[in-house]
């Protein structure tokens, strides 16, 4: 308990260094909220050679409550809650992007062709050494409205003893586990979203589809798709470049890996779009790093990467 007093203490200091976020920053175009966060990013950088590693410990796990979760959904900000921590994925590296649709994409919003300016962020679910279980956030900025973000896994089972981040695409709709502690967490999130509004087509499905409805809604600009015109994927694949992929034997963290063998300018990801549950795949876009990887304070206190609300529906 003290060591974690010590560790709020501490991180309350350091998070006075950070740049304050302008009273008018969801008025800004995307490119000028991808530099401000990412100047606040680059502003405490953990030390490769010596990476935080504390879980959050049994203080916040007692938090995994429906209430506490909520505003994962809810709060609508790039930046975190004060006093918040992330409960799972606490631990990551960020790197600034853009997310490029081509001209065969069919899907609206943000999914229309152009390019997007993102900020990527790898992470794992916990620090384990016997179970690597890598997420992927990516966090879509939009000229003059709140960000749009994908949160892709996996798998809730994780890879087991590969370390190779780049093994397996990421997607935001996964299968169920079967693992019991985790079917009992996934209950948990579940009865969150039963918070969220009493309307069904306002909420997810389950917490194993965080879908992309709100995504097809708006476009890069912040203009709106109009009513009935909404084409909205029911998946997203990001199917990693191989030749990116390292030893899935690694001892070294994975945050290290990022920062070393991952230089600005690589095409991390293809982008493949799914109509519908039943249907095939489309191969629409690419997503690619702008800057080096870099894991830090503010990316693993911060930065906030909100839920999707609105369920999926086919039109």
């Amino acid at each position: 308990m003290a060591s974690y007093t010590v560790l709020c203490l501490v991180s309350c200091l350091v998070a006075g260094a950070f740049a304050d976020l302008p009273a008018n920053y969801q008025n800004l175009l995307a490119v000028e909220k991808q530099n401000l966060l990412w100047q606040n990013v680059q502003s405490d950088p953990h030390d490769l050679n010596n990476l935080p590693s504390e879980g959050v410990g049994s203080l916040l796990l007692n938090a995994i409550k429906p209430p506490y979760l909520l505003p994962a959904f809810s709060h609508i900000s790039d930046e975190m809650i004060e006093g918040r921590r992330k409960i799972f994925h606490t631990y990551g590296s960020v790197a600034k992007g853009r997310l490029e649709f081509f001209s065969n994409s069919t899907f609206t919003g943000i999914f229309e062709s152009g390019t997007r300016d993102v900020l990527i962020r790898p992470s794992v679910a916990l620090l384990k050494d016997d179970n690597f279980i890598p997420g992927l956030g990516v966090k879509v900025l939009i000229d003059g409205s709140p960000s749009v973000n994908f949160h892709t896994l996996f798998s809730l089972d994780g890879q087991g003893d590969n370390r190779d981040f780049f093994e397996n695409a990421m997607s935001n709709v996964i299968p169920d586990t079967e693992n019991p502690v985790l079917i009992a967490v996934t209950k948990v999130f579940q009865s969150a979203l039963y918070l969220l509004s009493a309307n069904w087509m306002n909420r997810p499905e389950n917490p194993n589809n965080m879908p992309l409805y709100e995504h097809a809604s708006i476009r890069a600009d912040g203009s709106p798709v109009e009513k009935g015109k909404v084409v909205a994927p029911w998946k997203i694949d990001f199917v990693p470049n191989k030749s990116l992929s390292w030893d899935p034997a690694t001892n070294k963290d994975f945050r290290w890996h990022f920062t070393h063998d991952v230089p600005s300018g690589s095409v991390l990801y293809d982008v493949v779009l799914f109509r519908t549950q039943d249907s095939v795949g489309q191969h629409v876009g690419r997503l690619i790093s702008t800057s080096p990887f870099v894991a830090s304070l503010y990316g693993d206190e911060r930065l906030y990467l909100q839920h999707a609300n609105n369920r999926w529906c086919s039109t």
